[in-house]
């Protein structure tokens, strides 16, 4: 290497440098259109980025412009990032239209959006809606279609491309929209500074080599742990990596770790419903082939992880070749960029007793990342901390005097390891006993006739004179009769109550695709608690849905 990889991943204008040059590296993608995988090395994403950047300055697009882009898992998406980069303009990630069902809406998620952009490059199939969308909400936002534009990128005839706007740390690098209200969304303002920072701990905390590791992911491009943590630190560092899109790995997860081996992939990182979704399709398939030998690292990440998941994961793929300490729960929310912290390759983690029971452990805070947990709520300060957020058109700032964000989730250190409880605004007390939804949630999903990972619990608003809401648990089911319902409604009770202690009060089952979620797969608990004391649940009609449709 003729930088060490730490000096590459602190100033972007060196790695443009690095990309330049790179040529052994690049990235892998499985085109889902043609059904092939397509490879091109960094060198040649820089090449492609050039003639479209040229493309987009026609456009209008410069420097300092906040740009919507539909990030699709395609093989072109590298080029339309380094394209809008190369201009000085910020990226703003979203989720392409059919990633939005059910009650998040497309036009939910968008509409709150628009008037405060000028720009959105979207699928073709998307501008008549969007087009729609922004008149009767009266934007003017100009919509560009990808597939134009990289036509007319392939036409662009041989000649100098625009001279590429050089990044400072200060600068915005993209715009991470999470998942809360629609009608005011936040868009949390990452800088170069931020990015770099969280990369460079993350490559660090994991320990990859860049010349020999090679990364593999399936998660959306729109969410910070495939943005972040697979695609932008690969990029940055120039780490080989195998993309595959959420749908791929829906339809089909267990070749998803036979590409791993294909390809050579030793990291991944997935949320904990992942790994269920591959237990159960083990269970239904043929004897797989595939070897996991190659793994040295595999993330839990994205929301609270199951004991019971990670040790029937980690027993049953011993028979693979899966190496001990090799799957390992990590913690990070997008205010942080990414990552806040991580375990080594064969640290694994372990099981922390608390009152509310048990959790795992989360790993040690990455380098550079500060968390106080004094409170009983998580705090972190540090380099790759983000300062404010994009809320209806307004900058507004994130952490308070002292430099600390407030992540509202709940935990502790154990040994220098964080401990993850889950959220406040969703932890409700009942007898003075704490209970966390996700507990009760895992319980539930283990039971024969629950839809994939759809189970949702909350609390109800508390009742006269100080009594208790009920305790409700909603979960996705096929059409049933009565008696199946009634079976499957009893087997859960008596699961949740058989791991948590708890009597649920309501059980019911609902049909697919009704339970709210984000566009990256979290349940929005806040939001089927409003649905539900609506009355929505109690008049959505069934509709026929196969195992095979319900996206991940």
């Amino acid at each position: 290497m003729s930088l060490r990889y730490e000096q590459r991943t602190r100033d972007f204008n060196l790695v443009w440098q690095m990309l330049d040059q790179c040529t052994r590296h690049g990235i892998y993608v499985y085109d889902d259109a043609t059904s092939k995988m397509c490879y091109r090395s960094y060198a040649q994403y820089v090449a492609d980025a050039g003639k479209l950047a040229a493309v987009l300055a026609r456009h209008g697009i410069a420097a300092g412009e906040r740009v919507l882009l539909c990030a699709e898992t395609t093989p072109d998406f590298p080029t339309v990032w380094l394209a809008l980069i190369w201009l000085g303009a910020t990226p703003v990630p979203m989720p392409p239209s059919y990633a939005l069902s059910g009650q998040y809406t497309y036009r939910e998620r968008i509409g709150g959006l628009l008037p405060h952009f000028k720009y959105y490059c979207c699928n073709a199939d998307e501008v008549a809606e969007l087009d729609a969308i922004a008149q009767q909400i009266s934007s003017d936002v100009k919509t560009l279609a990808l597939p134009a534009l990289l036509a007319e990128a392939a036409r662009e005839p041989d000649g100098p491309p625009p001279a590429r706007v050089a990044l400072n740390e200060r600068d915005h690098a993209f715009i991470q929209f999470t998942s809360g209200s629609t009608k005011a969304p936040k868009g949390i303002l990452v800088s170069y500074g931020n990015l770099l920072a969280n990369a460079a701990a993350l490559w660090a905390g994991v320990e990859v080599d860049p010349d020999q590791h090679r990364w593999i992911s399936w998660l959306p491009l729109y969410h910070d742990m495939g943005l972040v943590g697979m695609f932008l630190s690969s990029l940055i560092s120039q780490t080989t990596l195998v993309l595959l899109s959420p749908q791929c790995f829906s339809r089909r997860p267990l070749q998803f770790l036979a590409m791993a081996e294909q390809y050579q992939a030793s990291y991944c990182s997935m949320p904990n419903f992942a790994y269920e979704w591959i237990l159960k399709r083990l269970k239904s398939a043929k004897v797989p082939t595939f070897s996991m030998r190659q793994f040295r690292w595999m993330g839990v990440g994205a929301e609270p992880v199951s004991i019971r998941t990670m040790a029937e994961f980690t027993e049953r793929m011993q028979q693979f070749g899966l190496g001990q300490g090799v799957v390992s729960p990590c913690y990070g929310l997008a205010e942080a960029t990414l990552t806040v912290s991580v375990a080594r390759p064969g640290e694994g983690f372990s099981i922390s007793r608390h009152q509310e029971g048990a959790s795992v452990t989360c790993g040690r805070p990455v380098p550079g990342m500060e968390v106080d947990v004094s409170t009983g709520r998580i705090r972190i300060r540090g380099e790759s901390v983000a300062q404010s957020a994009l809320i209806d058109g307004e900058i507004v700032p994130l952490v308070g005097p002292d430099g600390f964000y407030d992540t509202k989730d709940c935990g502790y250190l154990e040994d220098e390891l964080i401990v993850v409880l889950g959220r406040a605004d969703e932890m409700f007390i009942i007898n003075g006993e704490n209970y966390f939804p996700y507990d009760i949630e895992a319980a539930a999903r283990g039971v024969e006739g629950v839809l994939k990972r759809r189970a949702i619990c909350f609390q109800l608003p508390a009742g006269n004179e100080g009594q208790r809401g009920a305790t409700v648990l909603l979960y996705e089911r096929l059409p049933m009769g009565p008696g199946e319902e009634e079976a499957v409604q009893d087997a859960i009770k008596s699961e949740v109550l058989r791991h948590t202690g708890l009597t649920l009060d309501v059980v019911l089952g609902v049909p697919a695709r009704t339970i709210p979620v984000t566009p990256s797969g979290k349940l929005q608990r806040l939001r089927a608690r409003q649905l539900y004391l609506d009355g929505y649940y109690h008049q959505v009609k069934a509709e026929p849905e196969s195992l095979e449709s319900e996206a991940v």
